[in-house]
């Protein structure tokens, strides 16, 4: 599965919003380093694992990779269902 994410770092909180087809992401992390790009990983597992699981997947952090974006506010990043 492909997902359009815009992400909006140094927020007091981590939290998912979708927007029609796109998710919007406010990360606690700052854009230094990876480190942001580490935690909109975790966050977008912990996203699809909880509420938002689709009946029989489970998604592991090595199944979500950035693939447009890593410098970028705006990304394209592809999720692995099992």
């Amino acid at each position: 599965m492909i997902v359009k994410v815009r992400v909006s770092v140094g927020k007091e909180k981590s939290l998912i919003v979708k927007n029609g087809k796109e998710l919007l992401v406010n990360l606690k992390s700052v854009a230094r380093d990876g480190k942001a790009n580490l935690e909109l990983v975790r966050v977008l597992k912990k996203y699809f694992n909880g509420k938002n699981k689709i009946e029989g997947m489970n998604v592991r952090v090595k199944d979500i990779k950035i693939i447009k974006g890593l410098k970028s506010r705006d990304k394209i990043v592809e999720v692995n269902c099992y």
